[in-house]
Parts: C-alpha cells; sequence; structure tokens
C-alpha cells in the first residue's frame, strides 16, 4: 500500500506519490553559499572610458542582502539612484550587475558595502533595465 501524502502536499493538490517507498526528509541548504546565482545579461558593447551620457555599470557580488538593500547603499556611493535588472534571494551568494541611472554619477573603481563588494566594469550608453535579461 502506498502511503497518503501529507497534508500540506494533500492541500497544494498532490494526492498521490508514484512511488511506494516511504518519504524522505533532507536539508537543501544549509548556508548561504548552498545557493548561489550569477546574473547572465546582455549588456551589449560596455565601454571602458566614460563616454558624454554614459552611466557607470558594476559587477554586485552579494552575500547574504537582498537586491533593494544593495541598491540603496550602492546608490548612497555613486550618488545616484541605481538599476538592476532583477531581484535576487537574500539567503544566497550572487553576483548581478547593476549602473547608475545619471550619467552624472560618481564612478570609483570598486565599492565594498556592508554586505556587498562592486567592481565598475565600465560604461553604458543607458541604465541596466529587465530587458537585457
Amino acid at each position: 500500500m502506498k502511503p497518503l501524502p501529507p497534508p500540506p502536499d494533500i492541500a497544494s493538490g498532490m494526492s498521490v506519490y508514484a512511488t511506494s517507498t516511504a518519504r524522505c526528509s533532507g536539508v537543501l541548504r544549509s548556508s548561504r553559499e548552498d545557493f548561489q546565482v550569477n546574473e547572465i545579461l546582455d549588456l551589449g558593447l560596455v565601454e571602458k572610458e566614460r563616454k558624454a551620457g554614459y552611466v557607470p555599470v558594476y559587477s554586485v557580488r552579494k552575500d547574504g542582502v537582498d537586491t533593494p538593500h544593495a541598491a540603496d547603499e550602492l546608490a548612497e556611493s555613486l550618488k545616484s539612484k541605481v538599476n538592476f535588472a532583477g531581484l535576487k534571494d537574500s539567503n544566497a551568494v550572487t553576483v548581478q550587475y547593476a549602473s547608475a541611472r545619471s550619467s552624472r554619477a560618481d564612478d570609483p573603481p570598486v565599492v565594498h558595502g556592508r554586505m556587498f563588494d562592486a567592481e565598475r566594469i565600465g560604461y553604458l550608453p543607458r541604465p541596466i533595465s529587465r530587458g537585457m535579461m
């Protein structure tokens, strides 16, 4: 006889298990390093030197901080609001891209936040957007 699913499984619509063995449990993540995300964007041609109207773009490595909090702290350093292409999990180690929204933003080569490090990789003719994903 197949075991009955527990009440949470039944509530979510899973009423039958495909195997007759007892269910097993485990831990998928025991630390943030167990879940790593590396964002892949189509940034186009990233210029190494700043041109008029271009915005600085950064590779941001976050460890235990969500995207909005990292964005706020990075924005303070750049003296400009910043754009990220998407939100990433705070319970993870993630690498994603960010850009200033203003071409008048400061552009330090490196920014060290409380829970992130950002390295300038160049300049783009427009800020990063979700469409680049």
